[in-house]
């Protein structure tokens, strides 16, 4: 599938809060067209290697521009303003580590290897299937945005949460798993 990602703006930071906030997230319909795609999205996400099955919710940005964290500590969500996975770019799909009550989606996520394969479901019924490449620990302070959300020529994915040390309530690092797509 071709998509052209120049038209979305990347977050200006990556804060998976460890609160949730009140807030509304935009509809894959609507994010669909926004990013010229079809009204498909993805619905779940499957990482055998540290058994994770989950169900997706869209998320998009605040009004700091920062992504919104998901509302459910037991899903991960699908930036609006990425690509469809299997469309070039990188599609972005974030959750929360834990929460006061213990491990929440992605408490697992930096223990993928090179290689782990992970499977995003699609509205349409297809899944798509992706290979881990890297698996990144930033400060938050330090975030490459660009790396992280920028154009890509071909299909690839993101999966971010936060890690490192916790201070003040809040986790200082991001972790990120990089992925492209292959049959």
């Amino acid at each position: 599938m071709n998509h052209d990602n120049r038209a979305a703006e990347p977050p200006r930071s990556v804060l998976i809060q460890d609160t949730t906030p009140a807030s509304v997230f935009p509809s894959p319909t609507t994010s669909a067209s926004a990013t010229g795609s079809t009204a498909i999205y993805p619905v779940w996400v499957d990482v055998p290697s540290i058994k994770l099955h989950a169900t997706l919710q869209t998320i998009g940005l605040d009004a700091s521009g920062s992504l919104q964290p998901p509302t459910n500590l037991t899903q991960a969500g699908w930036y609006t303003g990425s690509p469809v996975p299997g469309q070039d770019g990188p599609a972005i799909i974030a959750g929360h580590v834990d929460s006061v009550n213990g491990p929440a989606v992605f408490f697992y996520l930096k223990s993928l290897r090179p290689g782990d394969t992970i499977t995003v479901g699609l509205s349409s019924g297809q899944a798509v299937a992706f290979r881990a490449t890297t698996v990144q620990s930033y400060a938050k302070t330090q975030f490459p945005t660009e790396e992280v959300y920028g154009a890509r020529p071909d299909p690839e994915l993101r999966l971010i949460t936060c890690g490192g040390g916790f201070t003040a309530g809040h986790y200082l690092d991001n972790i990120v798993v990089y992925a492209t797509e292959y049959s």
